[in-house]
């Protein structure tokens, strides 16, 4: 049973990780092409940090998840999924959930879009990344990051 649990999970995590990268190279792309251009009504920099914060912030997370690859540990160790399986859960079901809540816009935008332009995908897209940003923060900081609990008897 928790073969099966730790396999949900992992893999649920490292597509949550893969999908991010793609997301977020598009989006600082996006992001580094509009810089150069003039603003109509000029140019706000709290706005622009903010971008880059959070931009910032995806490329770290996903980049540690990846680089535990890399070097050929675990995504997500068996001693943090046997001794916190509540959390492991919680991430597991925002990954699944933003996964679902991110590909669902591309996909009705690969279905819908040469019917018809007037698609409005904001809501669920931004739910999934909302999804995404805590299964990334939660699986880095509290799950992976955090060393197990040490139990005496």
């Amino acid at each position: 049973m928790f073969r099966a649990f730790a396999t949900v999970i992992r893999s649920s995590y490292l597509l949550v990780v893969l999908i991010t990268l793609a997301k977020v190279s598009q989006a600082t792309l996006q992001f580094v092409r509009t810089l150069g251009e003039p603003r109509l009504f000029g140019g706000d920099a709290l706005a622009d940090a903010f971008v880059v914060v959070v931009l910032l912030g995806f490329w770290v997370l996903a980049l540690r998840a990846l680089g535990r690859l890399a070097l050929r540990r675990e995504l997500v160790p068996d001693e943090h999924l046997r001794e916190r399986p509540v959390i492991a859960g919680i991430v597991g079901f925002a990954c699944i959930f933003g996964t679902w809540m991110t590909l669902l816009p591309d996909w009705i935008l690969l279905t819908t879009l040469p019917d018809s332009l007037d698609v409005n995908l904001a809501a669920p897209w931004a739910l999934g990344l909302m999804c995404y940003a805590f299964a990334l923060l939660t699986g880095e900081v509290v799950l992976v990051g955090g060393k197990p609990a040490r139990v005496t008897s």
